[in-house]
């Protein structure tokens, strides 16, 4: 049986960086972003499979909806709309681009945030799409909203989504709130795209982790390593790691999956054998 836990990503005392849009940034100074943090949540495992991803033919569809979408309670499954971490029948709003790179022009926006996750995934056999697919099993992630249209979502969450051990169900669904970020948060699309990334992390089978370097409360340094740490979704540049410290139970070992130390997660690992490896 797949295993899945509800993962959250936050923003504490870390710096948000400015950048141009489409190509990869050059340095710039930081924009720090006080007060709350940006966590990333999980609200457990996800127990449900609706195909296994072995039936799936050619890459793992990720669509990006920042269209709105209205949810029902249910196991995750994308197709069919329903999200094992709502309690009612939910509608997300759409997108608001209000802080974003191209502050009016929505479809630059989104283009750019889906060039950006496309680039966290791009040796992972993974499409990453923003209109809705018509046929087909695929992964959604929700782009908009605040968290309080999820009860007893952190207060502190910008984002959602239940681990999916095993990446055993190619249709779940995961939520970055988009509206909860202040209007004068700078690189708000890079900021957005490694939440989104993060969350669909989680929808592959990847945990949180830390990097063993420093402690688990020093959230500035957590964030300039890995995407999957709890707070890492604000900084510039975070990956998936080779193999961190995990910062909370680790997925049970699957197939031919040889856990060297099981207080680590080697997350490219991970992503090849749950999604796949596509050459650069």
């Amino acid at each position: 049986m797949n295993t899945t836990r509800t993962f959250s990503c936050s923003l504490s005392f870390v710096a948000l960086m400015i950048a141009g849009c489409g190509a990869p940034p050059e340095d710039e100074p930081p924009t720090v972003l006080p007060s709350s943090s940006m966590e990333s949540d999980t609200h457990g495992d996800d127990h449900s499979v609706v195909t296994d991803k072995a039936d799936q033919n050619g890459p793992q569809i990720l669509f990006l909806n920042f269209n709105g979408v209205t949810l029902s309670p249910g196991d995750d499954d994308a197709t069919r709309s329903t999200s094992g971490i709502v309690k009612t029948v939910t509608k997300f709003p759409a997108f608001n681009q209000r802080f974003s790179t191209n502050y009016y022009d929505d479809k630059k926006n989104i283009a750019d945030i889906a060039y950006k996750v496309g680039e966290k995934f791009k040796t992972v056999n993974v499409k990453v799409v923003t209109t809705r697919p018509t046929s087909g099993v695929y992964t959604m992630i929700v782009v908009g909203g605040r968290r309080s249209l999820i009860p007893d979502e952190k207060p502190t969450a910008f984002g959602v989504a239940l681990r999916d051990c095993g990446n055993h169900n190619p249709s779940n669904v995961g939520f970055v709130f988009t509206d909860e970020l202040p209007s004068s948060v700078a690189a708000a699309n890079i900021i957005i795209a490694n939440l989104i990334a993060h969350e669909a992390g989680h929808t592959f089978g990847l945990s949180h982790v830390y990097d063993g370097r420093y402690t688990k409360n020093d959230d500035f340094l957590q964030t300039q390593t890995y995407l999957m740490y709890p707070t890492a979704a604000s900084f510039r540049t975070p990956m998936f790691n080779n193999c961190g410290i995990l910062a909370e139970d680790a997925c049970p070992p699957e197939g031919d999956t040889k856990v060297a130390d099981p207080t680590k997660e080697c997350e490219w690992d991970l992503l090849y054998q749950n999604v796949g490896y596509v050459a650069p």
